[in-house]
């Protein structure tokens, strides 16, 4: 049975520890410390604020503006987000004594969707352009889904992305996740124009 999500911020985002986690997800971390990063659970407001200049970047507004636009607005729409149930993960340096080294930030929340059947929790991901291609992706994304796994019980997860962020797809294809649904629609680019595209709906083979 899956329990709550978390729906306030924290004093102190908790350092994830590889005994809490399941192989794939103790492998992860040890990735991640080989690359000079590690993991942490729960947000609190120094790295919610620097989330919402994060998210500012163009390389995650091209493909994810709900992030500045609603989700990290300000301190008051991150609140009202949290409050919905999410648990929020932080990818940071080894021993970052400067919350402006966030290397990344995730998250999963209940939701479903109609063209995800059986689909009950959602699951996203964010790399700091600052930190993009050194390989995080994928070990900092299956630290989280094992973290939640263990911590909430989640299953049935499901993620949503476009079809043009290649990127993206190839990291959630290499994690298991397949395609279960498209759908033709258009997106806001960063130059302010809406864009074709399509809408790629995916869950994991085996859950």
């Amino acid at each position: 049975m899956m329990l709550p999500f978390p729906t306030m911020l924290v004093d102190n985002p908790e350092l994830i520890k590889a005994e809490q986690l399941n192989l794939e997800g103790a492998m992860a971390l040890k990735t991640l410390a080989d690359k000079g990063y590690e993991v942490c659970s729960g947000l609190n407001i120094e790295y919610a604020d620097i989330i919402t200049g994060l998210c500012r970047q163009p390389a995650i507004r091209e493909y994810c503006p709900n992030d500045i636009a609603t989700r990290f607005a300000n301190r008051q729409a991150t609140v009202k987000w949290l409050a919905g149930g999410r648990a929020v993960y932080l990818l940071l340096p080894i021993g970052a004594s400067d919350s402006t080294q966030l290397a990344g930030y995730g998250w999963l929340g209940a939701k479903q969707n109609s063209r995800v059947p059986g689909g009950q929790v959602t699951f996203a991901l964010r790399i700091s352009p600052d930190h993009q291609g050194k390989g995080l992706a994928t070990p900092f994304s299956q630290a989280m889904l094992a973290d939640a796994q263990s911590v909430y019980h989640v299953s049935h997860v499901w993620l949503e992305t476009w079809q043009s962020n290649a990127g993206a797809v190839h990291v959630y294809h290499k994690l298991g996740f397949k395609d279960v649904s498209k759908k033709a629609d258009r997106r806001p680019s960063l130059s302010g124009e809406e864009v074709e595209d399509v809408r790629i709906y995916m869950m994991p083979d085996k859950d």
